[in-house]
């Protein structure tokens, strides 16, 4: 007489479990090593972002625009494709908002960036708290993935002071 083969909970025999193993390691197998994995990290994107490098950005006074201050994030892609790194800004003594509708002192977003040689601007809306003479945001990115590499460029980091009924910039860093 035979040997049955045992079924456990889930109605696979182990043979079948194995099976199923090697198959998805052969899958494995092919994406990583495969021309989907090579085209998908060819055509990755390159993205540096920070709160700008130049000597345009970041401005000297935290910007207002008859409503609500703000700065802005600096984007470009040097890549071969479009991607969605996420970023998150943490306001101290500020609340921050990327709408202009939810706020918080630490807000993240996605953001599009499409590959240009040119960069790509993002408002983050800055509440200052009224009591506080100065202010500072963080700007924290993502680490890199398979699809994108992401570099972030110094300033990330401004402080801003009470001046003249606006904000100066006392620090970037």
């Amino acid at each position: 007489m035979g040997r049955k083969k045992s079924k456990e909970k889930s109605g696979l025999t182990t043979n079948q479990k194995v099976m199923i193993i090697v198959a998805g390691i052969g899958a494995l197998g092919y994406f990583v090593g495969g021309p989907a994995y090579n085209t998908m990290v060819q055509d990755r994107s390159i993205i540096e972002i920070s709160f700008g490098n130049t000597n345009e950005y970041p401005k000297q006074e935290l910007q207002f625009d008859g409503t609500r201050y703000f700065v802005e994030i600096v984007g470009i892609n040097r890549g071969k494709s479009q991607t969605n790194p996420s970023v998150t800004v943490i306001g101290n003594n500020a609340n921050v908002s990327f709408d202009g509708v939810i706020w918080d002192t630490k807000l993240s977003q996605l953001l599009l960036i499409r590959p240009s040689n040119s960069s790509t601007f993002y408002r983050v809306y800055v509440q200052p708290q009224p009591e506080a003479d100065t202010l500072s945001l963080e700007l924290i990115v993502a680490p890199p993935s398979l699809i994108h590499e992401v570099y972030p460029i110094k300033p990330l980091n401004l402080i801003y002071q009470i001046s003249d009924g606006g904000y100066k910039l006392i620090k970037s860093f």
